[in-house]
């Protein structure tokens, strides 16, 4: 399209930015006056009946979000054979004329310009998520101790290798609208195409993934699996179930598929478990939610198995143990009032945990490094390093 063209109520004014998908210009609406960011489908793609699907899709999902890191959708237009839609055109420099305007200014980008900007087009290839209740405390006391309500949620979106924070965001509902506009809010920030995204075994986390990250292959947290089962078996047959032969004898079964080294092995010992199913059930029917469970997430639970090329991670550690020292640290507020001052503690926090090295018994790859330096930054001398740790001792 070229300057001066109508779409629609839209008068195109100059192309602004373009993608392996789309291209947006900076619009005007003719009747309105109104300046906006009309992004349009890319004419290689506009003849592939998926493409457009996704499309439209990704504009019905913006349309129906409202978050401060999120960029509202106004209207969509389809005519021609050109798709488009139009959103909220915000003004901000590109990070190569900010360098240079930096650059002629003759000053140095700060280390959390940096990290941002440098997070922001890194291309991670496995990114682990997950969400932590935050209790919140509240008038109402039960004897001594002060009622505790679970009113928000932290979502976390994590990189297993460095244990490093790429999104962080709280949220007053755990819902699929909610995990929809935490995984927008990671591909906003430049995460646009990970090859695989781990989580646990929550629902709507497959409804948002699948929206959001189409091409995403889904993998699901052999370690939650596991969990689940124990759970279910808890809640069916009390807490002693393990001293039910038979039941335990499943539980330990289920753990040994689990440990397979290749996914022929896996798939071979999913096939022997699950013919064993009618015999079981049929003598403990309490048992019928395992196998269930087990053929609705064995799919998604395989995935690891799948690659050798991608060290994909056959659990959901790495996030796990950020939330531990979240949960660590928060503990010693007296709470939030607000969902405002929940996500600026939570932003001074990844910060902090950022640049914060892990302690020497933790994992040998990660012993005495903080998450920055394990994901390669050069974070010495820097003003943020010295605020956090306290300045270096002299020599």
């Amino acid at each position: 399209m070229n300057p001066g063209d109508r779409l629609g109520p839209y008068q195109v004014l100059e192309p602004i930015g373009r993608g392996g998908m789309a291209v947006v210009y900076r619009a005007r609406h003719v009747e309105l006056g109104r300046i906006v960011a009309l992004k349009v489908l890319g004419q290689s793609l506009s003849r592939d009946p998926e493409q457009i699907a996704r499309f439209r899709r990704e504009a019905r999902l913006l349309s129906r979000l409202r978050h401060p890191g999120i960029v509202p959708v106004f209207t969509t237009h389809f005519e021609g054979g050109i798709h488009c839609f139009a959103m909220q055109l915000i003004p901000w420099p590109t990070l190569e004329r900010h360098l240079e305007s930096r650059e002629m200014e003759g000053a140095q980008i700060r280390i959390d310009e940096a990290v941002t900007f440098v997070a922001a087009l890194a291309n991670v290839g496995v990114v682990a998520i997950d969400e932590k209740y935050i209790l919140v405390p509240t008038a109402r006391r039960t004897g001594r101790k002060m009622k505790m309500d679970r009113w928000m949620y932290l979502f976390l979106a994590i990189d297993p290798h460095s244990y490093d924070i790429l999104h962080s965001e709280v949220y007053p509902d755990r819902n699929t609208e909610a995990a929809r506009a935490f995984l927008l809010g990671l591909k906003g920030k430049g995460c646009l195409a990970p090859k695989v995204i781990v989580s646990d075994l929550w629902g709507p986390y497959e409804t948002a993934i699948a929206d959001v990250y189409p091409d995403a292959r889904h993998h699901q947290c052999v370690f939650h699996a596991e969990q689940a089962v124990s759970t279910m078996m808890r809640k069916y047959f009390g807490l002693d179930f393990r001293s039910i032969p038979q039941v335990e004898e499943i539980r330990k079964s289920v753990v040994h598929l689990f440990r397979a080294r290749s996914r022929r092995t896996l798939i071979r010992r999913y096939r022997r478990l699950i013919s064993r199913k009618e015999a079981v059930v049929e003598a403990y029917p309490g048992l019928t939610p395992v196998f269930e469970s087990l053929k609705t997430h064995f799919p998604k639970l395989a995935n690891a198995y799948t690659s050798r090329r991608l060290s994909i991670p056959k659990t959901n550690n790495a996030v796990e143990s950020v939330i531990r020292i979240f949960t660590r640290r928060y503990k010693t507020m007296t709470g939030f009032n607000s969902l405002e001052t929940a996500r600026g503690y939570v932003k001074l926090w990844s910060w902090y945990y950022r640049f914060r090295p892990f302690s020497p018994d933790a994992r040998p790859h990660i012993r005495n490094r903080c998450p920055l330096k394990i994901a390669g930054y050069d974070i010495q001398g820097t003003a943020l390093l010295a605020c956090i740790m306290g300045p270096a001792p002299p020599e």
